[in-house]
């Protein structure tokens, strides 16, 4: 029996193309709006980060629009190569002299123009092409076990990122990872001892370090600190609290007056929120998860293949997660991470590493009947 082999309509592909862009250029405003005033006090001129991020919206914009000339095979084979060199790149933050430290976290390594490289943003989506090719090897070697590579792989992955550290990284692959498995085994009982497993494992590493427990701590209690580690947290309720319906107005946030650490990257969401309100809020969610389900609807359509499937599953989510937790986290619903809001925050990283996971999606259109 022939395959049906489905190709997003192009609706779909606008849909998916449309929330692209407008997400690109209201990151690339909001990185001004959040991070002048930074910018100016620290390194003397209020365009410091917008500059640089112009330079990754355009890079980001670049990859996303020849996305729509590449084929599904060779996406995954780029997905592979990602997965390869990413992975290299996440072992040399661990080389001294090579990883460089910033917060009390080794998660970069410094290129030419005075750009850093974060290559645990690339790790997080090459994953999900890993697992397409161990799959595709099963496929030709009939004998070959899956599980003891994926398990493998995945177990190295977490440690390099909880040596760095990276928690935040190590939550979002366990969750979108955990989507896979659901719908790989197809048995409930597997499925919840493996949750069961991964929950106790999180438990455990978040026990093993005091500032870990502190966080946990200061979410439940924010205001038992409020000029230590509940401030952050604080000033983002009161940025919430300031915006009300309507917002103060754009370029008129009161928190990226130095009260909101962080304000251009991890709580961006915050001052955005004091600016344009719940009307601007429910805007911006309302684009994500537009987004989100314009993705998902192309994921589904790949269930004529079990690699292909499960890939696309798993990029969703992380997409999904990726800004779910942001948002949770600036509204107090979990502890701090320290992941950035995909578009909105600053960071080449996280915006070109959206671009190709978003790129791979938009690449499907091209798929041969």
């Amino acid at each position: 029996m022939a395959v049906t082999k489905f190709q997003p309509t192009e609706s779909d592909i606008s849909k998916l193309s449309l929330c692209f862009y407008i997400l690109l250029f209201t990151g690339l405003f909001q990185v001004y709006s959040s991070s002048a005033i930074y910018a100016g006090e620290n390194f003397g001129s209020p365009y410091f980060f917008v500059k640089k991020q112009a330079l990754f919206v355009v890079l980001a914009g670049s990859w996303f629009w020849f996305s729509a000339k590449l084929s599904p095979k060779f996406y995954y084979f780029l997905g592979g190569l990602l997965f390869l060199v990413s992975l290299v790149a996440l072992i040399l933050t661990h080389v001294p002299g090579v990883g460089v430290t910033i917060g009390g976290a080794t998660r970069w390594i410094n290129l030419p123009g005075g750009f850093r490289l974060e290559p645990g943003e690339f790790y997080k989506v090459g994953f999900g092409f890993f697992i397409y090719w161990l799959l595709l090897f099963k496929e030709r070697f009939e004998n070959m076990s899956v599980w003891w590579p994926f398990f493998l792989v995945l177990i190295i992955s977490l440690a390099l990122f909880l040596k760095q550290p990276d928690f935040g990284s190590v939550i979002l692959i366990t969750l979108s990872t955990l989507v896979v498995l659901f719908l790989w085994i197809k048995s409930i009982k597997p499925f919840l001892l493996l949750g069961v497993g991964a929950a106790a494992g999180l438990a455990y590493f978040l026990t093993q370090e005091s500032y870990r427990i502190e966080r946990v701590m200061t979410f439940l209690n924010p205001w038992k600190d409020p000029q230590g580690r509940g401030f952050q947290t604080i000033q983002s309720f009161v940025a919430f609290k300031k915006g009300g319906f309507f917002g103060e107005g754009i370029g008129l946030s009161q928190s990226k007056f130095f009260f909101l650490p962080e304000a251009h990257t991890d709580f961006t969401l915050a001052v955005f929120a004091e600016e344009l309100g719940f009307v601007g809020i429910f805007g911006l969610i309302s684009l994500f998860m537009f987004l989100t389900f314009a993705i998902l609807k192309i994921a589904k359509q790949q269930d004529y293949d079990l690699k292909r499937l499960l890939t696309s599953y798993y990029l969703c989510f992380l997409f999904f997660f990726c800004f779910f937790i942001n948002v949770c986290v600036n509204l107090g619903l979990v502890p701090t991470k320290g992941l950035p809001l995909p578009f909105l925050s600053y960071g080449g990283s996280s915006l070109v590493s959206i671009a190709f996971l978003l790129g791979y999606f938009r690449s499907l259109e091209n798929e041969e009947a």
